[in-house]
């Protein structure tokens, strides 16, 4: 079968009902005439949490960025989400933010994020896409392997109900699109067909998660949303933050790095809050009362599958999200990377099905995730050396120079203002080598 090469004329299948694979989803459906999204676990009728999301406990940082491509994909989104009790958070005006350098300070940015569970966003991201004339998503469906032909091309995959009993069948398709996250098989599936595997970057502090949602005491009224203490590694490894979010409810995640990693115990989670480098979390949920049970998560590295520099690969098949590089959550860069890697995707097939669209878009997608990448491995080694690596001389410099631009930005706004920028991949980090501020860098005026 040939690539198409006019809309409507294709089957694409998406591995995984993941943020990732649902806005890939998005995107095809705008070229291709049907559309099938595999997901393994039972999809909720209602925003709550499911097996193969166990990081959905933990705070989920949009960022701005991300937000605006979501938006963009499906509009109406983030109205949706407030109307059903998120909240729009002002990155400087409601958050307080204590940076290893002091307060951060605060006055109206304009640049929102929501305050919002993961169940709740991928909620309401799923029922905007399902409802896609183009769309249909299996859920309880397993991918067990790859179709292939006599070249080794990818022409669809193979799935098995779940708890059906019965033999997996085939499923073709033009293009296969890998969003099934950390646990990806589709890397092994072309091993055993004779694919050569991609090198790998793995980076992992040993950073451990606990979170709790508390409900918000009656007649609570503070002038912020959010709360942020950041480590200051080595002295200070730990940080924490709080968030409202939906339900009247506060999302309070805290995070240490190896035998430091936070107790899930009800005693224990308090008292690692009250550890923490100030105590304003600790003071504000002392006497609010918890919502749920503690929650911990262990699996943070770092880990940056390198696709696109596989000499031969198949022209079909795809990789995108947490399948191709994952990043420790602390940084939230995840979702807003994904968002983007949906408007490359776009982007690609704006004027057909292009031949070699597999190869470009891994490539595209290489120069996209390589900066995150860099920046959440470069601050993990803040910690000290992983795996034996200490930092290199191009690491220590950016941790210097960060450090210079982190004592600026708590008393100078305009500095601040580009900071977050860049934070919230609205802008790129060369906004902060701007002569002026390095020059107010290396005077620190």
């Amino acid at each position: 079968m040939s690539a198409p090469d006019r809309p409507g004329t294709a089957h694409a299948v998406v591995i995984g009902a993941s943020i990732a694979g649902l806005l890939a989803a998005r995107v095809l459906s705008e070229r291709f005439e049907q559309v099938t999204v595999v997901e393994r676990d039972e999809l909720p009728a209602e925003p709550q949490g499911r097996g193969g999301v166990p990081q959905a406990k933990h705070f989920h940082q949009l960022l701005s960025r991300g937000q605006q491509v979501m938006e963009e994909l499906l509009p109406g989104l983030g109205a949706d989400v407030v109307s059903r009790g998120g909240q729009l958070v002002d990155t400087t005006e409601a958050l307080r933010w204590l940076t290893p350098a002091g307060w951060a300070p605060r006055y109206r940015s304009g640049i929102n994020v929501l305050g919002v569970s993961r169940d709740l966003l991928e909620w309401a991201i799923r029922q905007r896409v399902a409802a896609l004339d183009r769309v249909r998503v299996l859920d309880r469906t397993e991918t067990v392997g790859l179709v292939l032909d006599d070249t080794r091309e990818v022409r669809g995959v193979t799935l098995r109900r779940r708890g059906s009993g019965a033999e997996p069948e085939e499923l073709r398709a033009d293009l296969v699109v890998d969003a099934s996250g950390r646990g990806s098989k589709v890397i092994g599936w072309l091993g055993e067909a004779g694919y050569d595997a991609p090198d790998e970057t793995i980076v992992d502090v040993g950073m451990g998660y606990a979170s709790r949602f508390y409900r918000i005491p009656d007649g609570f009224a503070e002038d912020w949303k959010a709360i942020y203490v950041q480590a200051a590694p080595p002295t200070h490894p730990r940080s924490g933050i709080m968030i409202e979010v939906e339900g009247g409810r506060w999302l309070v995640s805290v995070n240490g790095v190896g035998a430091d990693a936070p107790p899930t115990d009800d005693a224990g989670f308090l008292a690692y809050l009250r550890g923490l480098r100030d105590p304003a979390l600790y003071e504000a949920l002392r006497d609010a009362e918890p919502a749920s049970p503690v929650a911990g998560f262990r699996h943070t590295g770092n880990r940056l599958r390198k696709v696109h520099q596989v000499d031969r690969w198949p022209t079909r098949l795809i990789v995108l999200g947490d399948a191709l590089c994952s990043f420790n959550p602390v940084y939230g860069q995840g979702m807003t990377v994904a968002s983007l890697q949906s408007l490359i995707l776009r982007r690609l097939l704006a004027d057909g099905f292009p031949a070699d669209l597999a190869k470009r878009f891994q490539r595209e997608t290489a120069r996209l995730v390589a900066g995150a990448f860099t920046m959440a491995t470069g601050e993990d080694y803040r910690f000290g050396a992983i795996d034996g690596v200490t930092p290199g001389a191009g690491t220590r410099f950016m941790h210097w120079y960060f450090d210079r631009i982190t004592a600026l930005k708590v008393h100078d706004r305009a500095v601040n203002d580009r900071f977050v920028r860049v934070l919230h991949m609205l802008d790129g980090p060369q906004v902060l080598f701007h002569p002026g501020v390095v020059a107010k860098a290396i005077t620190r005026r």
